[in-house]
């Protein structure tokens, strides 16, 4: 019987066989698998803001607090804020909760209505209510800012 041959050159590989039918045929589709390209990696899925404040924040019953806040006390107050629009799904929220999540992110102040009232000057909150029933939402700006300090956290650009 006259042994059957194979020999076959894919770009700089190359294969060479002889023998049974049988056998080339397994040789050639270990090659083939050998010299096959890696199947390409799916592209890595974009997470919305929203998304990356979860990796961010906590929530612990009525208390939403940054783990690792931020390195300036008013872009931790707007995540804050972010977070109980997000996480709770409340727009408006009080100072004493801004207060409280502050605190059990590790940020001492005595008083939180003068950095809220900045905030509100700056126009990323809107405010209404008066003394203890005032509420803070946050305004369209202040979702942009706070959605690029969610970026800026997680390292991805805003």
């Amino acid at each position: 019987m006259n042994p059957h041959r194979l020999r076959l050159k894919v770009g700089e590989h190359e294969f060479e066989a002889e023998g049974a039918p049988e056998f080339i045929e397994h040789r050639f589709r270990a090659f083939e698998q050998l010299i096959r390209p890696a199947p390409a990696a799916p592209p890595p899925v974009a997470l919305s803001p929203e998304q990356q404040l979860a990796r961010v924040a906590r929530i612990h019953r009525r208390v939403i607090y940054l783990p690792a806040p931020p390195a300036s006390v008013p872009a931790a107050a707007l995540l804050i804020a972010f977070g109980h629009k997000v996480l709770r799904s409340t727009d408006a929220v009080s100072g004493y909760h801004v207060m409280q999540g502050l605190r059990a992110s590790g940020i001492k102040l005595p008083r939180v209505d003068r950095l809220l009232a900045q905030l509100a000057d700056e126009g990323a909150l809107s405010t209404s209510g008066k003394k203890r029933a005032k509420r803070y939402r946050l305004t369209d700006a202040g979702l942009a800012k706070s959605r690029s300090i969610v970026a800026g956290l997680n390292g991805v650009a805003p």
